[in-house]
């Protein structure tokens, strides 16, 4: 799944192909994460996974080359589900 879908994200997001759910946004603010910094993320994807309900995860550089992860529906277009910084370990 990764190497395509990681094109697909990238190609979709570059064209501009990309939603948010409201829950995103409250996501965003919760986690001071810029609307910016997610298109960066999904034009930038180096990983994406399979997630459960048809979402996958995509791992991206934000504009400070920070990961970032994504969940979203990817198909003809991303809907961003929500975003997250990864847990520090």
């Amino acid at each position: 799944m990764g190497r395509s879908v990681c094109d697909a994200v990238r190609r979709l997001a570059e064209a501009g192909l990309v939603e948010f759910d409201v829950h995103a946004h409250e996501r965003f603010e919760e986690f001071d994460i810029a609307e910016e910094d997610i298109m960066s993320a999904l034009e930038n994807a180096v990983h994406a996974r399979s997630q459960h309900r048809g979402r996958v995860l995509v791992q991206g550089p934000d504009l400070l080359g920070y990961e970032l992860h994504v969940v979203a529906e990817v198909s003809s277009r991303i809907y961003v589900v929500t975003a997250m910084w990864p847990k520090e370990e």
